[in-house]
């Protein structure tokens, strides 16, 4: 039973991103690879959603914007957006921009939430996790009072970054209660899903 307290995207200085891309990656999207542009595309608005750099109840660019910043399409845009739209993580409405609605990917056939990790999987990306602090310690009244156990019980505190093509995306905190997972400190997080384990 693990919960968390924190998605935060990664933040990169953009200004050298786009002075050392060539063109054919400027953006983020490879003209030269084998994966469609609007599947690409669609990948890199998926990060932003999962990783709530993009929350609900935002907007994301309009057209206009997209073709500007990516070089690509009208119609790879509105793929891209589309393929969204039936993950149930963008909503459109005619003459209106086109907004955020989730960020979480849920199993296409229930109700079931997928990690961050389980998300990247599905939509394809090649991805590592790197454990950058990893502790048992007392739960304090807000952890206790969200994993439902007695003030000062062991619970893990995991801080955890993903990586898409060797690219920080997101920096992920969790709290595990170690009364329903004991040993799961001695856990391989690098290699092992939380998700899974608890």
């Amino acid at each position: 039973m693990s919960f968390e307290t924190g998605v935060f995207p990664v933040l990169v200085s953009e200004d050298a991103a786009l002075e050392s891309l060539s063109p054919q990656v400027r953006g983020g999207l490879n003209t030269s690879s084998a994966t469609p542009l609007h599947v690409q595309l669609s990948d890199l608005m998926r990060v932003k959603i999962l990783s709530e750099d993009w929350k609900a109840g935002t907007y994301i660019l309009s057209e206009a914007e997209f073709m500007a910043q990516y070089g690509v399409s009208r119609g790879t845009i509105r793929k891209a957006i589309q393929s969204l739209v039936k993950e149930g993580l963008l909503l459109t409405q005619k003459g209106r921009a086109t907004q955020v609605i989730s960020n979480t990917v849920r199993h296409a056939a229930g109700n079931t939430v997928l990690s961050f990790a389980a998300a990247l999987r599905d939509g394809g990306f090649e991805y590592r996790t790197e454990v950058l602090f990893k502790q048992v310690v007392p739960a304090d009244q807000a952890v206790a009072e969200h994993l439902e156990i007695p003030i000062g019980s062991d619970v893990l505190f995991l801080r955890r970054v993903r990586s898409v093509s060797d690219r920080p995306v997101v920096c992920q905190e969790s709290w595990s209660n170690l009364l329903v997972c004991p040993q799961l400190e001695e856990a391989d997080f690098e290699n092992e899903s939380l998700f899974r384990r608890g």
